[in-house]
């Protein structure tokens, strides 16, 4: 059975095109490759071309879609899009994934991941607000080359919890 785990991005590359960023990249289901993708950032769709199918999305993908696994995350992502824009409360929520919107939650969660670990780098404490806008990071700058202690690293989420309420540790210095 497939699972959400299973998928991930490689070779993910951006570029700046005509009407914004695009991006190439290709969609990976454990180590085998499914689906080429391709934004050429001239204002149009993202394009996803399928190894099985070309434009249609193999079957298993298309009943992964509609696991329940599946559709909590699309569920979930739509109501932070609601609670974050303020809209679309009148519609029904979704039942399936389409696999373009799937695809598009897979690059979020890539570039997620890609901007803690960069955060991570420069500033060694990552966290986000729980039920806080997507995307939104916040951090406490840690000095280079301080030896930390498992209690000063404690102190400090302490503080963080102090100042913003409940919150998800993305990254900590290493102790």
């Amino acid at each position: 059975m497939i699972k959400l785990e299973d998928f991930s991005l490689k070779g993910y590359k951006t570029f700046r095109g005509r009407d914004g960023g695009g991006f190439n990249a290709t969609l990976m289901l454990g180590k085998k490759a499914i689906a080429f993708l391709m934004d050429e950032g001239s204002g149009g769709e993202m394009r996803v071309e399928w190894k099985e199918g070309h434009w249609k999305a193999p079957q298993n993908i298309v009943d992964f879609l509609a696991s329940p696994e599946s559709v909590k995350h699309a569920v979930e992502r739509e109501e932070a899009f609601r609670k974050q824009y303020g809209f679309g409360d009148d519609q029904p929520l979704p039942t399936a994934w389409e696999p373009t919107d799937f695809v598009e939650y897979l690059i979020e969660k890539h570039e997620d991941a890609q901007a803690v670990k960069k955060l991570a780098k420069k500033h060694g404490f990552v966290f986000r607000v729980k039920n806080g806008p997507p995307g939104e990071y916040s951090f406490y700058k840690v000095p280079k080359g301080h030896k930390w202690t498992k209690a000063e690293v404690d102190k400090l989420e302490k503080q963080a919890v102090k100042a913003h309420g409940e919150i998800e540790v993305l990254a900590r210095p290493a102790v």
